[in-house]
């Protein structure tokens, strides 16, 4: 995989051969933001098509785990419950696949793949069907709930198809992989977004029909100079 920088210089190099060099439509962060657009519009073809989704999937690492226990205050007396419970802020994933938008939430290494349940029977469930020790979750829009982990378990590890990849805690747009299957599909997408930008397709009109002219022979230079 490539990284955003690479796909964007690509991108820019591609339309400096068309005679676009306005640097506002250079702008890093308009084109990153159309490669992200561009990457979530093939998302949804592949999904149509019923295509495979892995080259979407992203690893995100250190996704951090706070711990949490109610409290309620009666008079001067505050009263901690038993039950702990974790919660974690994730980054927005994409929503129209339900549950397959996650393939791994656990501990790094891939030792343990909580079992993930849906808001309804995590709240009414204490733990797994044979034990009530498994570690469980449920997500609610943007927060992960989890029951039953280990004590120390502050940072996990997660393989999942994000709305934005920039969005992951360890995104880094210079090292981190983008994570899209037809990358050249993207490109496309950008160029011809970019390509139908008021006042650009004149750029490309006119730089087009010059590189179409045929070079003058030298007979016809010389009358020209007369």
């Amino acid at each position: 995989m490539s990284t955003i920088v690479s796909i964007r210089s690509e991108i820019i190099e591609d339309l400096e051969k068309y005679g676009v060099t306005q640097s506002s439509v250079f702008d890093p962060e308009l084109i990153d933001d159309k490669i992200v657009s561009a990457r979530l519009a093939d998302f949804d073809k592949f999904i149509t098509k019923m295509l495979p989704l892995e080259g979407f999937y992203q690893l995100v690492n250190n996704i951090t785990i706070d711990c949490h226990k109610d409290t309620r205050t009666v008079g001067n007396l505050t009263f901690t419950d038993k039950t702990t419970y974790y919660q974690a802020d994730l980054p927005p994933l994409v929503s129209n696949i339900g549950w397959k938008n996650i393939k791994y939430f656990g501990v790094h290494g891939y030792e343990k793949n909580l079992n993930r349940l849906d808001l309804a029977d995590f709240v009414t469930r204490k733990g797994a069907r044979y034990t009530a020790d498994e570690p469980i979750y449920a997500i609610a829009g943007n927060t992960l709930i989890a029951k039953n982990l280990s004590e120390g378990f502050t940072f996990a590890l997660m393989m999942a198809i994000l709305a934005d990849p920039r969005t992951a805690p360890d995104w880094d747009d210079l090292t981190s992989d983008f994570p899209t299957p037809s990358e050249m599909a993207v490109k496309v997408m950008v160029k011809n977004s970019i390509i139908q930008t008021p006042g650009v397709p004149d750029l490309v009109n006119d730089n087009q029909r010059a590189l179409s002219q045929p070079a003058p022979q030298k007979g016809q230079q010389q009358q020209q100079d007369e």
